[in-house]
């Protein structure tokens, strides 16, 4: 749902899509810590727009398009700590700094008129902005070694900053806030 200061609430329901990809090298300085850097790529695509629903029933919807791309891509570094717990059993927390460029192609929506008609319409223009950033990922993540499969599995929790700064005419975006549990497996060979 998106807020327009005259048309209040436009709901619209699109097909999301998102693609990370990142790569580190790590160096261990001891058993216990770990230091590492790398690169990360985000790439988010919202497309198939429809069930576009305006609080206001003055206002019609005049979008017939939608097709917007996000790319984020930067450096990283950051430490892990790991801490045994017993013998199968390890405790790992990380925290990482991400320096990054992102930029956004697609379409922003508007509230706009069409003065001969007399009437108010939300409409989406195609934009192109561009913004610079930080952010903090961090984690802690227990993994229990299982030696006759050589294979870990992996819990955790999982947390994401990050804050945006706009470059020429974009719009403030603030920040991001994104949270979560994780598991996986890991095999040894």
């Amino acid at each position: 749902t998106i807020t327009l200061p005259n048309a209040g609430n436009v709901s619209v329901s699109s097909k999301c899509e998102r693609l990370d990809v990142e790569g580190s090298l790590m160096y261990t300085l001891n058993p216990y810590f770990k230091i590492f850097a790398g690169f990360k790529s985000i790439e988010f695509q919202e497309t198939d727009m429809h069930d576009i629903k305006i609080e206001n029933t003055a206002y019609t919807s005049k979008i017939d398009i939608w097709d917007n791309e996000f790319r984020m891509s930067g450096p990283a570094g950051g430490v892990l700590i790991a801490i045994p717990v017993s013998e199968k059993l390890k405790a790992a927390v990380s925290t990482s700094l991400l320096y990054f460029n992102m930029e956004f192609q697609g379409y922003y929506l508007q509230e706009q008129q069409n003065i001969a008609a007399g009437t108010n319409f939300v409409g989406a223009n195609k934009v192109n902005y561009k913004y610079k950033g930080i952010g903090n990922n961090s984690s802690l993540v227990f993994s229990y070694y299982i030696p006759s499969f050589d294979t870990a599995l992996n819990i955790g929790v999982r947390c994401q900053y990050l804050k945006y700064s706009k470059e020429g005419d974009a719009p403030d975006l603030g920040s991001d806030l994104n949270y979560g549990a994780t598991l996986s497996a890991m095999y040894f060979f």
